[in-house]
């Protein structure tokens, strides 16, 4: 197991920016994040630069992304974080941000809330595949390929749970973009402004400025096959980055009872 870390900024922003393409991620990788698909995570060359043009455009600079995101966190915070912790003497916060930020990110992607924050704490089938995704992913990394080639092959340990995890997400994946197009299909408009907005209504519903580009590097955002990988790399991205570092967050304010105190007199002066 050999790594290089690099932490400078600089070095950082060279390396994923600056010039990306000389260093790509090559096979080794791609098949160890399989599920990811052709999504950004996965892509170098053209398909990195197409994606992180189009995300950028409509992450960053799109209003109405911008708006839906304070609307889903406002409700969610307010309908589904509060009523639990005035709920419950003791709970996992890690558990409660996970499922946080995984409504929300599903909320603004697929257009779809799972309700999974709530009292009751449910266990939903495609949350934990989900999860036991992404923890054997971490797996893939830790043993020598040929290990968990071989699983693979023989389907025997985590790698047959792997292949279940993987069908059980894609079948909801596959459910919401289904319904979605039914929904695209019969009308659009209303479901393009605040809380109605998602991404997948977005590339459906829209002949936005980046599909002829796309199309001519072999995109289609209007494929399954598109929207499928979009969608997986985006929840990758919007549940666990965000969620790790609010439970950072509060362990840090936790532990630092002078900076809750600045934050509750910031507070109160809004």
């Amino acid at each position: 197991m050999d790594f290089l870390l690099i932490s400078d900024p600089m070095n950082v922003h060279y390396v994923l920016s600056k010039n990306f393409p000389n260093y790509p991620k090559g096979p080794e990788f791609r098949e160890i994040f399989e599920p990811l698909g052709d999504g950004i995570f996965n892509s170098d060359s053209d398909s990195w630069s197409i994606q992180r043009r189009i995300f950028h455009s409509l992450l960053v600079k799109n209003k109405r992304f911008d708006l839906a995101v304070e609307i889903t966190l406002r409700q969610k915070i307010l309908n589904g974080l509060f009523p639990l912790l005035e709920n419950v003497s003791q709970v996992d916060m890690q558990d409660v941000f996970q499922r946080f930020t995984f409504d929300n990110i599903c909320r603004l992607v697929l257009g779809f809330d799972p309700n999974s924050l709530s009292i009751e704490f449910p266990e939903i089938a495609y949350q934990k595949a989900f999860d036991d995704i992404e923890e054997i992913i971490i797996y893939r990394h830790a043993l020598p390929a040929s290990i968990w080639k071989l699983q693979r092959w023989l389907q025997i340990g985590n790698e047959k749970k792997f292949k279940k995890s993987w069908k059980i997400f894609d079948d909801f994946l596959e459910q919401c973009i289904i319904r979605k197009r039914e929904q695209v299909g019969q009308s659009c408009k209303d479901q393009m402004e605040g809380e109605g907005f998602d991404l997948l209504t977005y590339f459906l519903a829209e002949d936005n400025d980046f599909a002829k580009v796309a199309a001519e590097s072999g995109i289609l955002i209007k494929s399954n096959k598109f929207l499928r990988d979009m969608a997986f790399n985006l929840l990758v991205a919007g549940r666990d980055t965000i969620g790790a570092g609010l439970v950072w967050l509060f362990w840090l304010v936790g532990t630092h009872p002078f900076v809750e105190q600045k934050i509750l007199e910031d507070s109160k002066q809004i």
